[in-house]
């Protein structure tokens, strides 16, 4: 009697290890359980976020980030798109590929971060990045991560496939020549050619202010254009073509002389003397400027990306 009276304590003592035991895993399994369902709400929000973009919903998309929000693209940048700059980048986007869907392959969420894997088809029906309208159909993989916070994205760090995107619009990839400076430097051949082309555009670029050629100052200057005035003026593309058209410009001819070319690959320096004649207040006059522009290559055509003009100063004034 007396050995199961002994043994009564050990028996209580065990039932209340596992008591304790169960306790503790009880509550283990409730946090689990309470953070799975934080993390199906923050796959559920990351799902709708890519259905908003997918119909263009720009204003949910804008809702579902804080104002905080930064997105890192590519993952390593130092340079983050705030929530703005965004919402801008992916309204250019749409327009660029009209078409874009983007296939949601894998959604998986660890944490306050949820991990996105997709497929992105689009057709290239806009300039992007310097490279005109191809109508090339475009398929590239991606992967985001996306942290959330309160129910709402603070941050995401995305990586496309940049190489087989830009390979699809047309771009090739080439090797690195050994020689810096002759990668550079076209051959002699090349250069007078590229000359006599840009020699040509700022004739042609002159006659067009005199004729109102609004048509060939489109094709000239590039989209994003920036010229400066010998007032201090900076006006863009759309307002040098509103002046061009509305013949605001007072002189009848002109001369170019003193022309000067500095080809460096894709892109090139010219600068010049420009003579400017008309008449004012029935007077004749002939006024001389100095200008600079530069032009860059793409799709195979030179375009004036910036310029800068100003009054030549008479010799010893």
């Amino acid at each position: 009697m007396e050995k199961y009276l002994c043994a009564v304590p050990l028996v209580l003592l065990f039932c209340f290890a596992f008591a304790c035991q169960d306790k503790a895993a009880m509550v283990e399994l409730e946090k689990f359980r309470a953070q799975a369902k934080v993390e199906e709400r923050n796959k559920a929000l990351v799902n709708r976020l890519w259905e908003a973009w997918n119909k263009k919903d720009f204003e949910t998309i804008k809702e579902m980030g804080t104002p905080e929000y930064l997105w890192y693209l590519p993952s390593n940048s130092t340079e983050p798109i705030s929530r703005e700059e965004g919402l801008e980048k992916v309204k250019r986007f749409h327009s660029i590929f009209p078409d874009i869907n983007f296939s949601i392959e894998e959604v998986i969420a660890v944490g306050d971060k949820v991990i996105s894997r997709y497929i992105m088809r689009g057709t290239h029906q806009g300039e992007f990045q310097g490279i005109p309208a191809t109508g090339n159909k475009v398929e590239i993989s991606g992967i985001t991560i996306s942290r959330i916070e309160n129910g709402k994205i603070v941050e995401e760090r995305e990586e496309r496939d940049m190489l087989g995107f830009m390979q699809q619009l047309g771009m090739e990839l080439k090797p690195i020549e050994t020689n810096a400076i002759q990668a550079q430097t076209p051959p002699q051949a090349q250069t007078e050619s590229v000359e006599q082309e840009l020699i040509k555009l700022e004739n042609d670029w002159l006659q067009a202010f005199f004729e109102n050629d609004d048509a060939f100052a489109d094709r000239f200057l590039a989209d994003d254009y920036l010229g400066t005035d010998e007032h201090g003026n900076i006006k863009n593309k759309a307002q040098e073509i509103a002046e061009i058209k509305v013949g605001a410009h007072l002189s009848t001819s002109g001369v170019l002389d003193n022309i000067k070319i500095r080809v460096y690959g894709d892109a090139a320096v010219v600068t010049g003397r420009r003579i400017m004649k008309g008449l004012f207040q029935g007077k004749e006059y002939r006024s001389p400027y100095l200008w600079t522009d530069i032009f860059i290559k793409r799709g195979g055509r030179w375009q004036c990306v910036a310029s800068h003009a100003s009054k030549a100063i008479p010799q010893g004034k």
